[in-house]
């Protein structure tokens, strides 16, 4: 090789390298698409709670640890409604939103805290939705082996500057589904400091998750079509700006679609991703 063509060689290496310095796009996070090639049977636990609960912090041990143990497959909203949810003079916040009493109201309503609706299914041997947490770990396990008819997938961009989040959404049927359904996005936050009634009494440390924060849909999910043929891939699109109260490295989107009939409210599938990866 000459040393006229090694300089030239050198020359043209060099600027590539100052090309893609200049131009080269930068990876971003965002949007984040977590459309997925295979996809498992996911369960929802709506968990109807209260801040003034006692016996409510076991309740929220038992939905951990149904999660816990099925990696990823199960999603919980912890829902705080009724009496029990009404905060302290000295609580910092005030968890009791509207569009919680109006899913309590959907799946319920709640008789006793702490209750749980697992998939909005009714089990055998129960004649309503909400149950005792004594039969939440046992309902959960067999859910879970229910297959799977709808995929849920996400494609959202969130701006951690003017703390606007778009969630794109989109439902692929993997059988028919004759029913009326209903979608439904939520958006639930961890690990938010704050009293709680305690069998040891008011703990003002405890640390609330799943908390549900805001609904982005009608509360009790937007209506779908009656008969939606597989392979239909439904596309639904949201936008909201978190409040500043809010810690958005906390905050998931929590996506479902349900059967929405006088005889089935059950959850066919639900997926979740925090806003910031």
């Amino acid at each position: 090789m000459t040393n006229s063509f090694r300089k030239i060689l050198v020359l043209l290496t060099l600027t590539s390298l100052y090309a893609c310095q200049e131009q080269c796009p930068l990876l971003s996070n965002t949007p984040n698409d977590t459309t997925q090639t295979t996809q498992q049977k996911n369960i929802l636990i709506e968990e109807f709670t209260g801040v003034k609960c006692v016996q409510c912090p076991e309740g929220h041990d038992i939905a951990q640890n149904i999660a816990d143990a099925n990696n990823g497959r199960v999603e919980i909203v912890s829902i705080h409604s009724g009496f029990y949810a009404v905060p302290y003079n000295f609580s910092l916040y005030n968890f009791k939103i509207a569009e919680g009493t109006a899913i309590e109201n959907l799946v319920g309503p709640a008789s006793f805290y702490p209750t749980a609706a697992i998939d909005r299914k009714l089990y055998s041997g129960q004649t309503e939705l909400l149950m005792d947490k004594n039969f939440w770990a046992g309902n959960a396990t067999a859910q879970l082996q229910e297959p799977l008819r709808v995929k849920v997938n996400f494609d959202n961009a969130y701006n951690p500057g003017d703390r606007k989040l778009t969630v794109n959404v989109n439902f692929e049927y993997l059988e028919d589904i004759t029913d009326a359904q209903s979608v439904s996005v939520l958006i639930t936050e961890n690990d938010i400091i704050d009293a709680q009634e305690t069998p040891d009494g008011i703990d003002t440390f405890y640390v609330h998750k799943h908390v549900l924060r805001a609904v982005l849909t009608s509360a009790i999910g937007d209506l779908v079509t009656e008969t939606t043929p597989a392979g239909t891939i439904l596309n639904r699109n949201y936008s909201f700006t978190l409040p500043a109260a809010w810690n958005d490295t906390k905050c998931r989107v929590v996506a479902f679609i349900a059967r929405n009939t006088p005889d089935s409210k059950e959850v066919l599938q639900v997926n979740a991703e925090y806003i910031r990866q």
